[in-house]
């Protein structure tokens, strides 16, 4: 979720996980229902290679 919010912001991030949590759907899930980041933009920044090396 960190990853999440140089791009959706801390609000948005910490209002997912609250619904990931309390619904039991994934982050990703929730963010591309929300249609906060598009899923080329999800995939990048989820991914292992940015994780480690973040690309800001």
């Amino acid at each position: 979720m960190t990853a999440l919010v140089p791009h959706i912001g801390y609000d948005n991030t910490s209002r997912i996980a609250g619904q990931a949590l309390l619904s039991g759907s994934g982050t990703a899930e929730l963010v591309r229902k929300e249609q906060l980041l598009s899923n080329e933009e999800l995939a990048t920044i989820l991914s292992s290679s940015t994780m480690v090396k973040p690309q800001y």
